[in-house]
């Protein structure tokens, strides 16, 4: 009985034991895989995910934005290289010549207007004799032609002009080159004895639209503002379109309804695309080698936008005669096509520009 009870006491603590190595070891295999795959599958993934994909993105395209929207400097045209002379009329009296009187201590003689309509060159030979009229250059062939007026015509045509179908359109009225009838238009509203009265004409898409100017001196850079009008044939008449430039300060206009402003000078128009045209003077003067003062003349072309995008820049050099009797000598066509009238000593030059 006494061995039966030993052998009895040495398996129950045998087993005792036993049951704690299995207990310790179950423990041991519990606590490694789960801290490891915790620690390991959170804390690599989330962090190289979330720092990387947000501040590239961010960076790169908010700061270099504004420098490719910066205003590109304007392009300076040499007049020598891209002005194409058209033609040269020779000074005289003559059906085929243009009426010039040279200037004697003050202004001169030489036309005042010209317009460029369906590949024809009108240009206003009035001074010294009424019935000289309009000399005529057609563009393609050279032919030049002649059309004669009455004095009550230059009342009609008084500052400048335009040739639509066949017809003069002046600023008080319109006059047929075929058939010589004559009418008058409706006359824009005055304000007490401040002029408005059509300081240019364009003609596009087949519609004449004058461009009416309020001024106290005479003179477009002095203008207040400058409105469009189209011309209401069959009414006989100008309807009003909008405004086009008003005085910003004493050195600037505003153009188009944007609010963008450019430097004062003579408003030409603008073409299809809605770029703007201005004629002006340089600030810096010359001296030829008679003595006289003459200055730099430029034409600038605006986009829609307002910024310049291009400059002709040109001087009135010794073998050019200037008589001041134009109130412009440079107009703008729908196509964009700057034309200048330019006295030369050997001939009234029509030269054309693509800007």
């Amino acid at each position: 009985n006494m061995k039966r009870f030993v052998s009895i006491i040495l398996a129950a603590i045998m087993l005792a034991s036993f049951a704690g190595c299995t207990g310790s070891q179950q423990h041991a295999n519990v606590d490694p895989t789960a801290a490891p795959t915790e620690a390991a599958t959170a804390e690599p993934t989330a962090a190289p995910t979330a720092v990387p994909t947000e501040e590239p993105t961010h960076e790169p395209t908010e700061t270099p934005t504004p420098e490719p929207t910066a205003t590109p400097e304007p392009v300076e045209l040499d007049f020598d290289e891209c002005a194409e002379l058209v033609c040269t009329l020779p000074w005289g009296t003559g059906d085929n010549e243009v009426y010039f009187e040279w200037p004697n201590e003050g202004e001169g003689w030489a036309p005042q207007h010209f317009f460029v309509s369906n590949g024809k060159i009108y240009i206003f030979d009035f001074q010294g004799n009424y019935e000289m009229g309009f000399i005529t250059y057609d563009i393609e062939s050279g032919e030049i032609g002649r059309i004669s007026i009455t004095s009550d015509i230059h009342y009609i045509i008084w500052t400048c002009f335009a040739v639509l179908d066949g017809k003069l359109i002046g600023q008080k009225g319109v006059f047929d080159l075929e058939t010589g009838e004559q009418y008058l238009i409706q006359p824009l509203i005055q304000q007490g004895d401040e002029p408005m009265y059509l300081r240019c004409f364009q003609v596009r898409d087949g519609k004449c639209y004058g461009y009416v100017g309020k001024t106290n001196l005479y003179y477009d850079p002095e203008m207040e503002y400058l409105d469009e009008y189209e011309l209401d044939l069959g009414n006989r008449m100008w309807i009003y379109k909008r405004r086009i430039i008003s005085t910003q300060n004493d050195r600037g206009f505003i153009i188009d309804d944007a609010g963008n402003s450019i430097p004062r000078a003579t408003y030409l128009g603008f073409d299809a695309e809605g770029n703007h045209y201005t004629q002006g003077e340089g600030e810096i003067y010359l001296k030829d080698e008679n003595g006289w003062v003459y200055a730099w003349e430029t034409i600038t072309k605006y986009a829609p936008d307002g910024h310049a995008v291009s400059v002709l820049k040109f001087d009135f050099k010794p073998e050019l005669i200037r008589t001041y009797t134009a109130e412009r000598f440079s107009l703008v066509t729908e196509d964009g096509t700057v034309w200048l009238m330019i006295e030369h000593k050997d001939g009234l030059r029509i030269y054309k520009v693509n800007m």
